[in-house]
């Protein structure tokens, strides 16, 4: 496959360059998919403690409810983006079936 790349430019732009561009790009969408399951449930442990106190403030509760909407959100953007750079990873997978559940 780097042959098919060899004689491009003047050697500077090549298979490698490739693989590092979607390398980068997987661990970034990986890094933001981890961080985004980690912002839902810190919102969702809110949302439900805002339940729990004795007045409920529903404009906080809105807030809350709008902010664990768009992780949600970044959530799923983030899952498709990984499975179209390298699908069906197993830890990936993994990571989302429990964010499911």
């Amino acid at each position: 496959m780097m042959e098919d790349y060899d004689d491009v430019g003047d050697g500077n732009t090549g298979g490698e360059e490739i693989d590092v561009v979607a390398k980068f790009a997987y661990d970034s969408s990986l890094r933001q998919f981890h961080d985004s399951i980690l912002a839902a449930a810190q919102e969702h442990h809110k949302f439900w403690n805002f339940l729990k106190g004795d007045r409920v403030d529903m404009g906080e509760l809105n807030k809350c409810g709008e902010e664990i909407n768009q992780e949600v959100v970044n959530v799923e953007r983030f899952w498709e983006s990984l499975q179209k750079l390298n699908p069906n990873q197993p830890d990936v997978m993994k990571t989302y079936a429990r964010y499911l559940s």
